[in-house]
This record gives structure tokens, C-alpha cells and sequence, in this order.
């Protein structure tokens, strides 16, 4: 099959916070290398329950590839009705018009085993929806032994790269936080040889 457009998923490292132009985010430089046109569906803020509404929410071809990389299990996000959503983050900005709802809610409600098994859940959600599909996918995780639920696990292949491995090699983005673009270069070139290579492993080895 003749694929040709790769569909991105993530967080504000896939949206391109801190770039000059999201055509420096990896999967684009991705897509490039591959000659394939990109759609850059990276949310700041967002959780890996938002990144899998995102997943679920898309019109798919067949011909699509797809890589996810997904966020940190201690996000989550507040579904309120549609089209109206709250992303949690413990990191917030203390200038959010909503930090007194995620202030409580981390006070209150937050528990880390809870976030572990939320996280498990859209991993192992978007990973069969993908495949129900028939779409080629590709997961990439923040960092390796993130503590996740390894009983979901058992068929479920990752990129034999993790995104904090790249990211502190390299200097910071405008913003001095974010990743830049030499390090999505670097991701990019790590992922297309994975792809090529088929260099996956499996995500239950890698996680506690």
C-alpha cells in the first residue's frame, strides 16, 4: 500500500509550542523525509484521555500513518459536555482562569495509581481502535518505565525511542521549556529509521 499523509497526535510538544513554525515539529520533518503530506493534530495541554478523544475524533484514511506521542499519566482531562473541556494539569498556569478548579482537583482527587490506569486505558483504547481500522500506528511514550498497567500491554508495539531521551540533549525552544527544533530533527530521523526498520519493541518490557 502507497501510503502518503502521517497524522500526529500529542501534546504541546506535537503542536509546536515554542517553535517558530510547527513545520519544525517532528512528525512534519517526519513526513518530509518520507514524502508525505502532514495534519498536525497536537493539543497543548492535552492528556493522554484528550489525545485518545482526538484519536477516536478523526476522519481516517486508508493510506494514513499514525504516530501518538503520548503525555504524561498525571494529566487528565474534564469532559463537561460536547465541545466544552477542562485539561488538568499539576504544572498550571497560575494565570488560567480555570486554576481554581484544577487546584482542587489535584488537591482533592488526584491519585497516581488512578492516573496510571487512565493512561493504560487510552493507550490500550487508541492502540485497538487504530488496528479495529486496519491504520498503521506508531506510539512513542515520554520516557522509558512510565508506570503503566502491564497486563493491557502483551500486544501492543512502541518506537524504541523515547521523547526525554531526545529532548535533554538538545537546547530548549524559544519559549526556554519546550523542545527545539534541532531535537525534533533528531526524533524525526530516530522515528523514520524505526519505521524502516520496523524497530519496535514491546511496551510491557519497557514499563514498570
Amino acid at each position: 500500500m502507497n501510503y502518503n499523509r502521517i497524522i500526529s497526535f500529542g501534546c504541546s510538544h506535537v503542536e509546536g509550542d515554542g517553535l517558530d513554525s510547527q513545520l519544525e515539529v517532528y512528525s512534519n520533518v517526519l513526513a518530509n523525509k518520507m514524502n508525505m503530506s502532514h495534519v498536525n493534530c497536537g493539543q497543548s495541554g492535552a492528556s493522554n484521555k484528550s489525545i485518545l478523544y482526538n484519536i477516536l475524533n478523526f476522519d481516517y484514511r486508508v493510506t494514513d500513518i499514525v504516530v501518538i506521542l503520548w503525555t504524561h499519566a498525571e494529566r487528565t482531562t474534564f469532559f463537561h459536555q460536547p465541545g466544552w473541556f477542562t485539561l488538568l494539569n499539576p504544572n498550571w498556569d497560575p494565570q488560567d482562569k480555570k486554576i481554581k478548579f484544577i487546584k482542587k482537583y489535584y488537591k482533592t482527587y488526584y491519585n497516581e495509581y488512578h492516573h496510571d490506569v487512565e493512561s493504560t486505558h487510552s493507550i490500550h483504547h487508541g492502540d485497538l481502535f487504530l488496528k479495529q481500522k486496519n491504520i498503521k500506528a506508531y506510539h512513542l511514550l515520554q520516557r522509558p518505565f512510565e508506570n503503566y498497567n502491564n497486563n493491557y500491554f502483551k500486544d501492543i508495539k512502541i518506537c524504541n525511542v523515547f521523547f526525554s531521551e531526545i529532548r535533554h540533549n538538545y537546547p530548549k525552544a524559544n519559549d526556554n521549556f519546550h523542545m527545539g527544533k534541532e531535537g525534533h530533527a533528531a526524533l524525526a530521523d530516530c522515528v523514520y529509521k524505526i519505521i524502516k526498520r520496523n524497530n519496535l519493541i514491546s511496551l510491557k518490557d519497557c514499563c514498570n
